[in-house]
């Protein structure tokens, strides 16, 4: 975390070695967990369609957003407007349309 402080290079490379280290354990973990879910298939089916069934939810939608004038977002179209007027002007967001594009 010290990089988010001095957006030096040499705290980068390890802000970014620790992410990455954290992310493959994670992955790592979890592909683990399945597949010990899949092997006790057998013996503990209520386990295995558990773990399907919380992941094969369908997510919640986006709620209504508070437009910068105070009134509440109606359609769709008022909630993507609203997301791109307060994230369209940062770099990152900027690169993905970009992306999106090609």
């Amino acid at each position: 975390m010290r990089y988010r402080l001095t957006q030096r290079d040499k705290e980068y490379r390890e802000y970014r070695k620790q992410c990455n280290k954290t992310a493959n354990l994670y992955n790592r973990l979890e592909r683990d967990h399945q597949k010990k879910i899949v092997k006790g298939f057998k013996h503990h089916p209520k386990c295995f369609y558990s773990y399907i069934r919380g992941n094969t939810k369908t997510r919640a939608e986006v709620p209504n957003l508070e437009k910068p004038n105070g009134e509440k977002t109606e359609s769709d179209k008022e909630i993507a407007d609203t997301l791109y007027e307060f994230f369209g002007d940062t770099p990152h967001f900027q690169n993905s349309l970009r992306m999106d594009d090609e």
